[in-house]
C-alpha cells in the first residue's frame, strides 16, 4: 500500500503552540528539557482578532511593542536536536527471503468499480464533475495562538510596525439592550393615572418615572415580568396612541482598550514629555493665549477621582445618575482618564486646565459582568443634569445602537447652544456606525497615534469628523496613578479640551460655529480632502485658536491685523 506523506504548517520553528488534539510522536531525543525554548516564547493575540492587546512598557509612545521578527510560516515540522545529540537512524527492513513466484502470462482483468469511478488500464478512476475538489492540509494547534520571540534581557524591542485596516477586529456578541425593560414617554401634561393604566393593559411594572425637561416629556420605565419579547412589547406599546414613544433600554459601553503599564511618577515631576498628544495638538502655542478660562465641560461617564494630585486643584461637581449606592466616586478609572486629558493641571497637563469640569455618573459595574455598562436612562439623566448645569461641550466617550430617545437629546442640546462631542467607536473598519457619535449634531472623533496613523481599532465612516491623538497616550487613573492607554475615547476628549479653548475665544459660539472651525483647523491625512478615516484630519489646537479669532473679529465687525490678533486673544471684545 502507498502511502503519503502531508506536510503540516505550523506557526513557529519549534514544536509550540500545537493543540492538544495533535499528538507528536515521541523520540530518544525529544525526551529532553525545554525550559530553556519555553522562557524565550509567550502565547499573544494575533493582530485584528480580538478587541484587547498587550500592555507595553514605558515609553512605546504610540508604537508599541513586540518582540524580534518571528519565522515565517514553514510547510514542514521542524524538530531541533540538542546540542550534542543526533539523529537515531532508521531501522532497516530485512530483505524478503524465499523464491519469488512466477509472473502470470495473460491479459489482466480490468479491475471491479464502484459506482461513481470508471475502469481504466492503471486501476479505478473517479469521475469528476465540475471543479475539481480544493484540498486544505490540516492545522496544527491554535491558529490564534502564535509565538512571540522576546529579546534578552538589556536590548530593546524594535519599534511595531504601521498598524494597516486590513483585518479588523473580531468582536464579540453583546447585548444591545436591557432584556426585560422597556421604555415608553408620556406627555408631561398627561395624568399618572394613564402610565397605571398602560402597565395594566400590557402587563408590565412601572420601575421609575424620569423627568425629561429637554424634550417635555416624562420617561416611565417599566419591566416585563413573564419574559416576553422586547421587541414586541415595544411594538403594542408604540401602537397605542396614549404613548408618545417606545423602545428598549440600551447599553452603552466605553470606548477604550484595557489599560497597559503604570507609569510611576516621583513627587513633583512630571509627565508633560511623555504626553505626546499635546505636541501633535499644538497646545503649547495656544496655552500662551487661552487655556479654557470659563468652559464648562460635562464629562458624561464613569465618575471622577476628584482627589487625584492631577485634578485636585480643579473645580469638579458631581452627579450620579445610577443606581449604585458608591456615591459619585470613579470605578474603573475611565472617567478620571477622560476629566485628566481635559483639565488636569498638576504632573500632567490638560488641553483646557483652566476649564471648569462637571462628572455626571452614569456607568455602574453589572453584578457577575465584565467591563461597566450604562444605558439610555442613566446617559439621559446625565444629559438632562449636564445641561441643566450649563455646560457647554458633553463629552461621550461611549458607544452604543441608535437611540432614538438619545438622539432627541442631542438635538435639544444643540439647540441650547450646547455641544457634543464623541467617540467615533472602536469595532474596526467593517463596523456598523456608532452612536451618540453618529448623530447629526455630534462631533465624531477618530484616534491616531504618534506617527499619524489610524488607530487600527477604529470605526470607519462618513460620519467621522476629526482625528486626535488616541493611541498609547498617558491617562490619569484610579489610585492617584497613571496609564497608557489606546481608545477613540481619549482621542475625544481631546477635542472637547480644544472646544473649550475656542469657547474662552468667543462664549456666544454656537455648535455649528465650533464644528465649522473645528474641521477648518484639521490637518489633511489619508487620502486628499475628507474621507471615511480620519475625517478632516488631525485638529491642530493653535490653528483653530487663530481661526476662532478670525470668526470672533468676523462676527463683531472687527478688523484685526494677524499680529495685533494674536495680543488680543485673551481681551476680545
Amino acid at each position: 500500500m502507498r502511502v503519503r506523506s502531508v506536510l503540516i504548517p505550523v506557526t513557529a520553528v519549534a514544536l509550540v503552540g500545537i493543540g492538544p488534539a495533535m499528538a507528536v510522536p515521541q523520540a530518544p531525543f525529544a525526551k529532553q528539557p525545554v525550559s530553556s525554548l519555553q522562557s524565550w516564547v509567550e502565547p499573544v493575540q494575533m493582530r485584528g482578532n480580538s478587541m484587547g492587546g498587550p500592555s507595553r512598557p514605558m515609553g512605546s509612545m504610540g508604537s508599541g511593542t513586540i518582540g524580534p521578527r518571528v519565522a515565517q510560516p514553514t510547510n514542514r515540522i521542524v524538530i531541533q536536536v540538542p546540542p550534542g545529540r543526533t539523529q537515531p537512524p532508521r531501522d532497516p527492513k530485512p530483505p524478503k527471503v524465499g523464491t519469488p513466484k512466477p509472473p502470470k502470462v495473460g491479459t489482466p482483468k480490468p479491475p471491479k468499480c464502484l459506482p461513481g469511478a470508471r475502469s481504466a488500464s492503471s486501476g479505478c478512476r473517479p469521475v469528476v464533475t465540475g471543479s475539481p475538489p480544493v484540498i486544505v492540509p490540516p492545522l496544527v494547534g491554535p491558529m490564534a495562538d502564535p509565538v512571540r520571540v522576546l529579546p534578552p534581557p538589556g536590548i530593546s524591542p524594535p519599534q511595531r510596525p504601521a498598524q494597516g485596516p486590513s483585518s479588523p477586529p473580531v468582536v464579540a456578541q453583546q447585548p444591545e439592550f436591557v432584556a426585560d425593560e422597556v421604555l415608553i414617554t408620556i406627555s408631561t401634561s398627561a395624568l399618572p393615572q394613564i402610565e397605571a393604566d398602560l402597565a395594566q393593559s400590557y402587563n408590565v411594572v412601572i420601575v421609575e418615572r424620569v423627568p425629561l425637561p429637554l424634550i417635555d416629556a416624562r420617561l416611565v420605565r417599566m419591566r416585563i415580568p413573564d419574559g416576553r419579547n422586547v421587541p414586541a412589547v415595544v411594538t403594542a406599546l408604540g401602537a397605542d396612541p396614549r404613548v408618545g414613544q417606545a423602545q428598549p433600554n440600551f447599553f452603552y459601553r466605553q470606548n477604550a482598550d484595557a489599560p497597559a503599564n503604570a507609569v510611576p511618577v516621583a513627587g513633583g515631576g512630571s509627565l508633560f514629555g511623555l504626553q505626546y498628544a499635546l505636541t501633535k495638538l499644538g497646545t503649547a502655542e495656544a496655552h500662551r493665549f487661552v487655556r479654557g478660562q470659563g468652559a464648562r465641560i460635562a464629562v458624561i461617564d464613569s465618575g471622577v477621582d476628584a482627589t487625584h494630585p492631577d485634578l485636585a486643584a480643579t473645580r469638579i461637581e458631581h452627579f450620579d445618575a445610577t443606581d449604585e449606592t458608591a456615591g459619585t466616586s470613579d470605578l474603573d478609572g475611565h472617567g478620571t482618564s477622560i476629566a485628566g486629558i481635559i483639565g488636569a493641571h498638576g504632573t500632567m497637563t490638560g488641553v483646557a486646565p483652566a476649564a471648569e469640569l462637571i462628572s455626571a455618573r452614569v456607568f455602574r459595574k453589572p453584578s457577575g459582568g465584565a467591563g461597566s455598562l450604562a444605558t439610555t436612562v442613566s446617559v439621559l439623566k446625565g444629559m438632562t443634569w449636564s445641561v441643566e448645569q450649563k455646560a457647554r461641550v458633553l463629552n461621550m466617550s461611549f458607544a452604543g445602537p441608535r437611540d432614538p430617545l438619545l438622539e432627541r437629546h442631542v438635538k435639544a442640546a444643540a439647540a441650547r447652544g450646547t455641544i457634543s462631542v464623541a467617540a467615533a467607536g472602536n469595532n474596526g473598519a467593517t463596523a456598523i456606525p456608532a452612536y451618540p457619535a453618529a448623530y447629526e449634531d455630534v462631533i465624531a472623533v477618530t484616534a491616531i497615534d504618534a506617527q499619524d496613523r489610524l488607530y487600527e481599532k477604529a470605526n470607519r465612516g462618513a460620519y467621522v469628523a476629526v482625528a486626535a491623538p488616541g493611541v498609547d497616550v498617558i491617562v490619569a487613573a484610579v489610585g492617584h496613578s497613571h496609564h497608557f492607554q489606546s481608545g477613540t475615547s481619549f482621542a475625544a476628549a481631546h477635542v472637547s479640551g480644544i472646544v473649550a479653548l475656542l469657547l474662552e475665544v468667543d462664549p456666544d459660539f454656537t455648535p455649528d460655529d465650533l464644528r465649522n472651525v473645528l474641521i477648518g483647523a484639521s490637518e489633511d491625512l489619508g487620502v486628499p480632502g475628507r474621507d471615511t478615516e480620519f475625517g478632516a484630519g488631525r485638529i491642530d489646537a493653535t490653528k483653530a485658536v487663530m481661526l476662532a479669532v478670525d470668526q470672533h473679529a468676523l462676527k463683531r465687525g472687527l478688523d484685526m491685523a494677524p499680529i495685533a490678533r494674536t495680543n488680543q486673544l485673551g481681551s476680545a471684545p
